[in-house]
């Protein structure tokens, strides 16, 4: 619980310090970056990781602890493999916003700020594990 509170309140107070810049097209773009770090990013590793918690909870209450050993390494690993696809299409998010309509600047700054927040993210999908 504290593990994702963290997560949100990192997302929070970077809206925070940007808003106080007075630039809406920096504030735009942070905005829509924690937009698509949370489609294309938070929510799969979430999701990957609500499965894992059943396994090894299952394997926990069987009283099998090498079994949780085994399901945390694979599902690291499958997490690990998951990053490549997540990290290329969130690398794509400037050409893609610009493609849907969206302001050229607000695109490229989202894009920054996406680029910047992707060690965070991976490091963050595996602490979830």
């Amino acid at each position: 619980m504290f593990c994702m509170v963290t997560l949100m309140l990192q997302e929070v107070m970077n809206l925070i310090f940007i808003g106080h810049l007075d630039d809406s097209a920096l504030l735009a773009g942070v905005g829509m970056g924690n937009t698509i770090l949370s489609v294309f990013g938070i929510s799969l590793f979430l999701g990957l990781n609500g499965a894992l918690e059943t396994l090894v909870a299952q394997a926990y209450g069987s009283n099998n602890l090498q079994l949780c050993g085994i399901y945390l390494n694979r599902g690291r690993f499958v997490l690990l493999m998951l990053n490549i696809p997540v990290i290329c299409i969130l690398l794509q998010a400037e050409t893609m916003l610009v493609f849907i309509g969206q302001n050229p600047l607000v695109a490229a700054n989202a894009q920054k700020y996406i680029k910047a927040y992707i060690p965070g993210l991976v490091l963050n999908g595996l602490n979830d594990s």
